[in-house]
């Protein structure tokens, strides 16, 4: 299997980041956009039953390619338990479920792509640059963390510093 990338369902904004990156991975490798809104709404509802119990929950996006056929395969993971609608399940070729040794919960579903377009390393990579492209609230959340980061070492440095002068002054004296 082809590994295209993480997709974290952490807010309601990653449900629509979720949906298109799978809608664009589907209907790239297809061609048929009919099958990539269909799959990409099946993932956004998936995603909000994730979203309800697991702010941590992520789909992980792979490809399995032998000769024509293929699938796409997101395995949802998360802590808490996961429901899958039965909608989902039937949208799917393949439904395994399975549970970590620590206690994460899966779910590997397979989507048979109706027809698949010829892929090979540059398209590989332009699917991975799809799903792992980071969403407006993952880049303003790696900016704050960067931030509290900075104020952490600007702080320690005022302290150091402040130490220095001190033992410097009791060394003047």
């Amino acid at each position: 299997m082809i590994d295209l990338g993480t997709i974290p369902i952490a807010t309601r904004h990653s449900i629509i980041e979720a949906r298109g990156k799978i809608r664009k991975v589907c209907q790239t490798l297809s061609g048929d956009s009919i099958s990539a809104a269909r799959l990409g709404t099946a993932v956004s509802e998936l995603a909000r039953s994730l979203l309800a119990r697991d702010s941590k929950a992520k789909i992980q996006v792979g490809l399995r390619a032998e000769g024509v056929d293929a699938e796409l395969i997101l395995t949802v993971s998360g802590h808490a338990p996961i429901e899958m609608p039965e909608a989902i399940r039937v949208f799917f070729a393949q439904v395994d479920a399975s549970t970590g040794t620590s206690g994460a919960r899966a779910h590997s579903l397979a989507y048979t792509l109706p027809s698949i377009q010829h892929v090979d390393e540059q398209a590989i990579s332009a699917l991975r640059q799809v799903v792992q492209q980071q969403s407006r609230d993952e880049l303003m959340e790696e900016l704050r963390r960067k931030n509290r980061e900075l104020q952490e070492s600007f702080e320690n440095l005022k302290r150091t510093t402040s130490a220095k002068e001190r033992m410097e002054s009791e060394l003047n004296i």
